[in-house]
């Protein structure tokens, strides 16, 4: 009788462990589904606090030059392990057939010159809210800075000054904020001279958005 007794006792203690284990499982699998935010191309789902960032060099352009766009580039590869100086990359980029150093072209046919794949594509942004934000998150998680094509007046840093101009976006930061909106910044190295505007930078991913649109919408990115 008493073994009886411990028998029920042990298969009770093990339904009940059971029970437990299948409602953490079914708890995560929840989980799995929240924090995600709507793509062009779908969705992508990301926890609070997701985030990516790729260590590029910051270059600034020569005092007073319109080489904002060679000098990304030499961002780019030299964050591959590429090291060629400006004036290399002005001069093969303004030789190309059709193009000239400040074409987007250019730059894409210069990224892929020098790192192998042929990875870097040229992509117009729709006029979807998450449009950047999605090309930045899988462009990065691939482990590809963004080439951004852009009028400068919606940036931050530039406070209503508008330039032709090309920026890197080197990584993100995604945080739920519930009624405070939430996080949403890009980073990204601008090759300006001016320090004011230059440098290490942050913006969010919307301010990002608007100086493309404002131009032709356009980035490089890697996949």
């Amino acid at each position: 009788m008493r073994e009886e007794i411990k028998m029920k006792k042990v298969i009770c203690f093990l339904l009940v462990l059971l029970m437990m284990l299948l409602g953490t499982a079914f708890a995560f699998a929840v989980d799995e589904t929240e924090n995600m935010i709507t793509s062009e191309n779908g969705e992508i789902p990301l926890r609070t606090g997701a985030s990516g960032r790729l260590t590029v060099p910051v270059y600034y352009q020569p005092q007073n030059s319109n080489k904002c766009g060679p000098t990304s580039c030499r961002m780019i590869l030299a964050s591959f392990g590429v090291n060629k100086s400006l004036s290399a990359i002005v001069n093969e980029m303004e030789n190309m057939a059709n193009h000239d150093y400040t074409h987007i072209d250019s730059a894409t046919t210069m990224l892929n010159r020098y790192i192998s794949g042929n990875h870097f594509k040229k992509y117009t942004l729709s006029n979807s809210s998450s449009a950047f934000s999605n090309h930045l998150i899988e462009s990065i998680d691939a482990g590809y800075p963004v080439l951004c094509h852009l009028k400068t007046g919606a940036l931050p840093a530039y406070s209503g000054v508008n330039y032709y101009h090309y920026v890197v976006a080197t990584g993100y930061l995604w945080g739920q904020g519930g009624s405070s909106g939430g996080t949403t910044t890009v980073y990204y190295n601008d090759p300006h001279y001016n320090r004011s505007f230059g440098g290490a930078r942050q913006c969010d991913w919307l301010e990002m958005q608007s100086a493309i649109n404002n131009y032709y919408g356009l980035i490089v990115r890697g996949e």
